[in-house]
Parts: structure tokens; sequence; C-alpha cells
């Protein structure tokens, strides 16, 4: 619905958000996990992130059951970093 230009606009602003919940989810006693995870998810739904969308929603059911999800969140980190390289990318082209 939005043109070449506002998408860019969009992403880049997608990819800073994100980046910013990101910080947090490695913050000692964060109580915004879930929520910065269920953000993460939706936002990169949006995008057509669907790998990083789908990562995050595993995690997010792993919350419920069991806390420690550190190598899953290093996991999601690397696969978002991974595709807003692409993205980078691709613009440049």
């Amino acid at each position: 619905e939005v043109g070449e230009e506002d998408f860019a606009e969009v992403v880049e602003m997608f990819f800073e958000e994100v980046d910013e919940a990101l910080g947090r989810l490695f913050r000692p006693g964060s109580d915004a996990l879930a929520e910065d995870l269920h953000f993460i998810k939706g936002s990169a739904l949006n995008i057509g992130l669907s790998e990083v969308s789908n990562m995050c929603r595993l995690v997010e059911s792993k919350l419920r059951e069991a806390p420690a999800v550190d190598g899953d969140l290093c996991a999601i980190q690397a696969a978002f970093y991974k595709a807003k390289a692409e993205f980078a990318s691709a613009a440049l082209e």
C-alpha cells in the first residue's frame, strides 16, 4: 500500500526500532522480554522477515515453559542482522 520510497523509510524505521528491542532482550532481568519478542515478531512479519518472526514465535512459546532462552535470542539477533545486511545490499543495487 506504500510506494517504493515510503517503503524504504518504513524499513529503515523498522530496523531502528527492532535494533533497540534486540538490545533490551539481552539486559539481565528484563521484564519486557516477552513483550519485546512479540513486537519483533509482528514487525518482522509486516516487513516480510518470516524467519525472524517464526524464531520469535518459538521463543515466546518456550518462555512459557522455561525462562532460559539465551541461545535462541542470539539466533534471532543473527537472523535479524543478516536480513538487515541483505536489505542494505538490495538497496544499493
